[in-house]
C-alpha cells in the first residue's frame, strides 16, 4: 500500500519515471488517482521542474573562467601524474 509519505519520499524518481519498480510505479498511480491532494502535489512539482527547465543556465563571467583555468592549471603544473582516483 502507498501512502501520502511514500509519494513525497519517491517523488523524484515517480516524476521522472526511474528508479523505481513497475509494481511500484503502478500502486503510486493507483493511489495518485485516489488521492486528490498528492495528485495536485506531484502536477505541481512537475509543472515547477518545466518551469525551471525553461530558465537558461546563469553564464559565467568571464574574470570567474579565468580564475579556475588558473586554478586547475596551477593544480596541474604542482602534480603532473596525480594518483589514480582519490586519496583516502
Amino acid at each position: 500500500m502507498i501512502r501520502c509519505r511514500d509519494v513525497v519520499d519517491l517523488l523524484d524518481r515517480l516524476v521522472e519515471r526511474h528508479g523505481l519498480t513497475g509494481e511500484t510505479l503502478a500502486r503510486m498511480d493507483l493511489h495518485l488517482h485516489d488521492c486528490p491532494p498528492c495528485r495536485e502535489f506531484v502536477h505541481s512539482y512537475r509543472h515547477m521542474l518545466e518551469g525551471a527547465r525553461l530558465v537558461p543556465p546563469p553564464e559565467l563571467p568571464p574574470e570567474v573562467a579565468l580564475r579556475i583555468l588558473d586554478a586547475v592549471r596551477t593544480e596541474i603544473a604542482r602534480d603532473p601524474h596525480p594518483a589514480e582516483g582519490p586519496q583516502g
